[in-house]
């Protein structure tokens, strides 16, 4: 039993049959969502550990402002970055310049792989240019997102949001009583 055990294993592997494809198979083009520069700042906040974000423009654009947690590599070195065989765990998120159309080399990617719409200028347009506060009576969500996009524009520039709204005419604010007592 030995001696057939050890035979089998010096035959020949099976041959392939004809037609079979030489390399890992691209995903087709319509699988290649598209995120919304909100979207991908709430996810950025979330749960970043689940994306894996790819700048595509050239080194000099991409090493003076990108997108946090994006890997600056040009798209010309994409099929550099193996990843037909990286772990499809987390999302693959490209941001650049001609990224509408994800390479192929992008594609091999077995996950998720979503374009960021508008590309490094549509997150700039929102989280590097200082919101506009809405209408007073705008919705509750709307004040939620204006929120949120400040707080991402201040952590992204450093720099305080847009100044508080003003309040309406006719407004008056309660007095408060001075307090006796308490340190002085």
């Amino acid at each position: 039993v030995a001696v057939l055990a050890v035979a089998t294993l010096a035959l020949p592997g099976a041959p392939k049959a004809a037609g079979t494809p030489a390399g890992p198979q691209a995903q087709p083009e319509s699988a290649v969502k598209t995120i919304t520069p909100a979207a991908l700042a709430k996810q950025l906040v979330d749960a970043p550990w689940k994306l894996r974000v790819l700048d595509l423009r050239d080194a000099k654009a991409c090493g003076k402002k990108t997108v946090p947690q994006a890997e600056c590599v040009p798209r010309s070195t994409l099929k550099d970055q193996n990843l037909d065989a990286a772990a499809p765990t987390r999302t693959l998120v490209l941001v650049g310049a001609d990224t509408a159309k994800a390479t192929r080399a992008a594609r091999l990617y077995r996950g998720r792989i979503q374009v960021l719409q508008g590309g490094f200028a549509g997150w700039s347009a929102y989280a590097l240019t200082p919101p506009k506060a809405p209408a007073t009576s705008a919705s509750a969500d709307t004040w939620k997102a204006y929120r949120f996009q400040a707080a991402v524009h201040a952590a992204m520039t450093g720099r305080k949001t847009a100044p508080a709204v003003k309040a309406p005419k006719g407004f008056v604010p309660k007095r408060r009583k001075k307090r006796k007592g308490g340190c002085s």
